[in-house]
């Protein structure tokens, strides 16, 4: 058992052999906490910025017609 990772990492498999394995800040299966995944819709690709899910960008084909990933 890990006691302790640093700010912004986690050992979310819980496997003391691997350590803090994942980073918080920009994991999209595990986003600010673990097991928190990032869902993007079938237009969009998924990002985690500082341990908040967000739309990284548009997938091929489809574009920000209202300017809202600005």
């Amino acid at each position: 058992m890990i006691a302790r990772c640093d700010p912004g990492f986690a050992d979310c498999d819980n496997d003391p052999s691997t350590g803090c394995e994942v980073n918080l800040l920009a994991d999209t299966d595990h986003c600010g906490r673990c097991g928190t995944q990032c869902i993007a819709n079938n237009v969009a690709d998924r990002s985690c910025r500082d341990g908040v899910c967000a739309i990284a960008g548009c997938l091929r084909g489809f574009g920000d017609c209202n300017g809202s990933l600005a």
